[in-house]
């Protein structure tokens, strides 16, 4: 289940920059994807793939490319 990880993780925004009179010493968030980013989706994803596919469009992260995935969405978890 990497979907809400990686939804967080590639939705930075990038509004500040450490910098001194020599060089960027940082940014924030220091911890997330700032820069433009492209999915690719194939018919052959399964499972967490159509989550991933799904969350890409509804969130508008990035420009989602390929074939389109039935986005069922699915994934077994354990108690």
């Amino acid at each position: 289940d990497l979907v809400a990880d990686l939804s967080v993780f590639l939705s930075g925004k990038q509004f500040m920059d450490y910098t001194n009179d020599v060089r960027s010493n940082g940014f924030e968030p220091n911890f997330r994807w700032t820069k433009p980013s492209i999915s690719l989706a194939n018919e052959a994803n399964y499972s967490d793939g159509h989550c991933y596919s799904f969350m890409v469009q509804e969130l508008k992260i990035n420009k989602l490319v390929g074939m389109p995935v039935p986005g069922t969405c699915t994934f077994a978890g354990w108690e």
